[in-house]
């Protein structure tokens, strides 16, 4: 059984004492979800995965349009160009996959609905469903799935590593709607990872991606317009194939100023404030403004970590890399960047999902500035050290970064920070050869089930020589091996039991080597109209049966 179910009463009594605290016009609606009263939840998932769809003109929305204010500029709404995570917001409004999560973070089938694994558990059968188009009415079939695995594994370091154990190269059509996706080794996790592949049109992809601006896919909403830096627009797809949206207009506008998204949303101009100031945050806890409410999702959205460059000179010594993590007070950290939005981490894998493991001695990286001091000592620096951080404009990072240099000096560190924008960032480190930064703040999304998120700590994509989408370029080393194999062995397990241990073991070993430290486990949420309903996750804010009262 998953930990969330564990913790989903837990999660359950915030958001009560949340609404106790709020008073009627700081209402926060059950974690997730949004029901409209003497209705069913419009878009709530059966167990088999099939819809259960509010009636026709049951649900009429009362605004037409809808503004969602975010702080940064992804640079691309194209999921195959750079890091996947930033403009995801964006994309999965218009794309999706054959497997996707309900609002709990149990795998459904989604474009596929249904498959069956190999005799030898080396590959899947995917059935597609038949009643699905693109939003400008070209087929969507098995030719599209393969199309896109192959793209996505060219052009896309994220999906590189999502596919690394699918042989791209061999899926096959077997008809229309159906399509065999072979893997390498015994691959037990193969429908969780499809979750992360989102499907594009094979006859307008190269067109669009040439432009950088909206992709065509199978989703409820379809880009319209983007203007870099300033706003992107979506209108709906009105021949959706799980019935048009509510909502018909769409506007996702920049605005880094997090005290001018606030103002917008109070003044009725925003309906969405995502990274809401904590102040921000507080005051509609506490019924201070009016007409606005929290919206927080039941799992979590990733986790925040610091990690370090293993190739850097200084960071080879295992003494200096513990005395890093022990120079680090994460549940400061988690505080200052965070506050109700997230948790302390005490791993790299957050607590509300299968696979946490509860980390002891030495491993759990206690803060401990003395003791780091005694280590750097050992290590040949009895005087500290200078270390540099790089770090891109995402703003729970920067204001980590922000905090963490005097944290880091009462152990000795004197820490440089070289902030970039995320654009600019996101370009520099497929590029920097591994030797021009120390450490790195990073997070790790997609966590519902793992596997294809730890493709981050695979050798593979952490060659010192530059590369790939993992910053900690400790390939050749004596750490990879044994991280290499956990991590394959936990793509192999299908049984979700023994899986458990393996990520377990996984943690540790990352944990004792001294590589990542998990700082902050996020949780989605956002301030919004309180008559704004229908919104739910999984594991990106989906829009598509959401509608205001």
């Amino acid at each position: 059984m998953k930990k969330g179910k564990i913790l989903m009463a837990s999660l359950l009594a915030m958001s009560m004492v949340l609404t106790a605290c709020s008073g009627s016009s700081g209402e926060t609606s059950p974690a997730g979800t949004t029901v409209a009263a003497g209705t069913t939840a419009a878009g709530s998932e059966t167990a088999g995965g099939e819809t259960t769809e509010a009636a026709s003109g049951e649900i009429t929305s009362s605004k037409d349009t809808l503004v969602f204010a975010m702080n940064s500029d992804p640079g691309t709404m194209n999921p195959w160009s750079g890091p996947m995570g930033p403009q995801l917001v964006l994309s999965c409004q218009s794309l999706e996959a054959l497997t996707t999560y309900d609002e709990n973070g149990e795998l459904i089938p989604w474009l596929a609905e249904s498959w069956e694994f190999d005799d030898d558990n080396k590959g899947c059968i995917f059935h597609l469903r038949k009643d699905v188009t693109f939003s400008n009415g070209n087929p969507f079939n098995a030719d599209a799935v393969i199309f896109t695995m192959k793209t996505a594994s060219a052009e896309s370091a994220s999906a590189k590593g999502y596919l690394a154990n699918v042989d791209v190269e061999k899926v096959e059509k077997v008809d229309d709607y159906t399509v065999h996706i072979p893997t390498l080794i015994e691959f037990g996790t193969l429908p969780y990872t499809m979750s992360n592949i989102f499907i594009v049109d094979p006859a307008v992809y190269a067109e669009e991606a040439a432009r950088g601006e909206g992709i065509t896919g199978t989703g409820p909403f379809v880009a319209t317009n983007w203007q870099a830096g300033v706003s992107v627009g979506f209108t709906a797809n009105e021949t959706y194939w799980r019935g048009a949206p509510y909502i018909k207009n769409m506007e996702f506008r920049i605005i880094t100023e997090s005290s001018v998204r606030m103002v917008e949303l109070e003044n009725g101009a925003v309906d969405v404030n995502k990274s809401a100031a904590t102040e921000d945050i507080n005051r509609v806890v506490n019924g201070e403004v009016e007409n606005i409410s929290t919206w927080k999702a039941d799992v979590s959205q990733a986790i925040y970590y610091f990690g370090i460059n293993v190739s850097s000179e200084k960071m080879k010594d295992i003494k200096v890399r513990q005395a890093i993590m022990n120079s680090i007070d994460s549940e400061t950290l988690a505080l200052i960047a965070f506050d109700v939005s997230g948790s302390t981490s005490t791993s790299i894998l957050p607590s509300n999902m299968w696979y946490s493991a509860t980390l002891e001695g030495d491993n759990a990286y206690k803060y401990d500035p003395e003791g780091a001091k005694a280590l750097l000592a050992e290590a040949g620096y009895p005087d500290g050290i200078t270390v540099k951080l790089v770090c891109d404009s995402n703003a729970f990072r920067r204001a980590m970064a922000e905090a963490m240099p005097a944290m880091m000096e009462k152990a000795g560190i004197t820490l440089e920070v070289e902030f970039m924008e995320s654009a600019a960032f996101n370009t520099w480190r497929l590029e920097t050869k591994g030797d021009d930064f120390d450490v790195f703040l990073g997070n790790m999304g997609q966590l519902n089930e793992p596997s294809s998120a730890m493709n981050t700590f695979l050798s593979k994509v952490n060659n010192p020589q530059g590369g790939g989408n993992g910053m900690f370029r400790y390939a050749g080393t004596e750490m990879s091996d044994k991280i290499d194999q956990l991590i394959n062995a936990a793509f192999a397990e299908a049984d979700e039991s023994a899986r458990v241990q393996i990520y377990v073991d996984l943690q540790n070993e990352i944990a004792s080597q001294y590589i990542a430290k998990g700082i902050a486990d996020m949780f989605d949420l956002n301030l919004v109209a309180s008559n704004l309903k229908g919104m739910v996750f999984r594991p990106n804010v989906d829009f598509s049966k959401a509608y205001f009262e």
